[in-house]
């Protein structure tokens, strides 16, 4: 069974869009925020994702947003 390729681009999402999209939702939380357990681990799940996964070298920004669920810093 082939896929069509329409619906093989949707799940594909390319190293820069990917890192964009991780970075805002990361520095939305410097103005809001996590206030719920599940912010939190979003947020911490994001911060991960940022520095492990994409192997981006954090900025004074991404770091402090990563002080709301890491307090010793990361």
């Amino acid at each position: 069974m082939s896929v069509d390729p329409v619906f093989r681009n949707v799940t594909q999402i390319e190293d820069g869009a990917a890192s964009r999209y991780i970075r805002n939702s990361i520095l939305g939380y410097l103005g809001d925020h996590p206030d719920t357990d599940f912010q939190k681990g979003y947020l911490a799940a994001m911060v991960d994702l940022y520095t492990e996964v994409l192997n981006r070298d954090p900025d004074d920004r991404i770091k402090a947003a990563a002080k709301l669920v890491y307090p010793d810093g990361i």
